[in-house]
């Protein structure tokens, strides 16, 4: 008997209706982590903007 990893072992049991449900959730949270990635990725850009704020007080 040679030895094989547990994730090798496992595809034996890894059928077309698994890769499917597994595909619809990698979907689904893609489509959720998505706009949130995209904000992070724009937070630094606005609170640089919100650094100096120009106030009509000060006659800028």
């Amino acid at each position: 008997m040679t030895w094989l990893p547990k994730s090798v072992v496992c595809l034996s049991y890894y059928d077309r209706f698994r890769f499917r449900s597994d595909a619809l959730a990698a979907l689904f949270l893609s489509l959720q982590i998505f706009p949130l990635a995209i904000a992070i990725a724009l937070l630094p850009e606005y609170l640089r903007c919100m650094e100096f704020p120009v106030l009509p007080s000060r006659g800028f």
